[in-house]
């Protein structure tokens, strides 16, 4: 019996490289030492935000939009705690070379490490969401207003991701990969508070307090945050998500 299953998973091994190595890649995730403060992390972050912004329980409103709007902030601690150990484990010790000389392609292996951390990020997602469903008996929440603004929040995530992913590569050092990070997505999260310096009456100078704006996560997440469904929030954050892991595989080839 024991020959039969050893050999079906080395059938499904040879046959799926991608399942193989997210399953690979969701394992050592799921018992690195982190993984456990990550989720311990997100749900107090998540019913700290709840609790500072509890306005709306004397005001009796049902919105949570600055709840929501709280979302971009929670990820810029825990996205990279979740990227920083993407590729520095495998060149700490020494296996990213067996790994990339595999019959496999670059964009397997990315996108196979991507989505395991992918499907962290769900979970994540999920302790998110308990926070305010615990209170659903004391509001009156409009549920595809709510759903509508966790799935915009799940794209805002995985996009992110798909850039921290981007600077595991820097180093074999987890720590230095978070702290560039962490900086990265604060930058691209605030980019908005630098539009104005360019509000200047020079065509060129409105083009960048434009591009300032446009750039910003936050910006884009602001809609799903008051439960409003903008299409160009989503092709924005796919746009972003495709273009980083496709820098991700352009690295890993190199």
């Amino acid at each position: 019996m024991n020959s039969i299953k050893t050999s079906l998973n080395i059938k499904i091994a040879s046959l799926f490289p991608f399942y193989t190595l997210c399953k690979k890649e969701i394992i050592c995730t799921l018992l690195s030492p982190f993984c456990p403060l990550l989720l311990v992390v997100t749900i107090f972050a998540s019913s700290l935000s709840l609790l500072a912004n509890n306005y709306w329980l004397s005001a009796g409103l049902s919105t949570l939009k600055n709840y929501f709007a709280s979302i971009p902030l929670i990820l810029i601690f825990t996205l990279p705690m979740l990227t920083m150990n993407v590729w520095a484990d495998e060149r700490k010790q020494n296996t990213s070379m067996l790994l990339l000389s595999l019959p496999i392609s670059s964009r397997t292996i990315v996108y196979a490490k991507y989505t395991a951390r992918l499907l962290v990020w769900l979970l994540m997602l999920i302790l998110l969401m308990l926070p305010p469903l615990s209170l659903i008996f004391l509001l009156q929440i409009e549920v595809a207003s709510f759903f509508l603004s966790y799935f915009v929040a799940f794209l805002l995530g995985a996009s992110l991701l798909a850039l921290s992913q981007v600077f595991s590569f820097v180093s074999i050092h987890p720590a230095i990969n978070f702290l560039l990070s962490f900086l990265s997505i604060i930058v691209l999260n605030i980019t908005q508070v630098f539009s104005p310096l360019f509000h200047k009456a020079n065509l060129f100078w409105r083009i960048l307090e434009n591009i300032f704006s446009y750039i910003s996560f936050s910006t884009h997440f602001e809609n799903a945050s008051k439960g409003i469904f903008d299409s160009r929030d989503i092709v924005f954050y796919l746009v972003v998500l495709l273009f980083a892991l496709e820098v991700n595989v352009f690295i890993v080839k190199e």
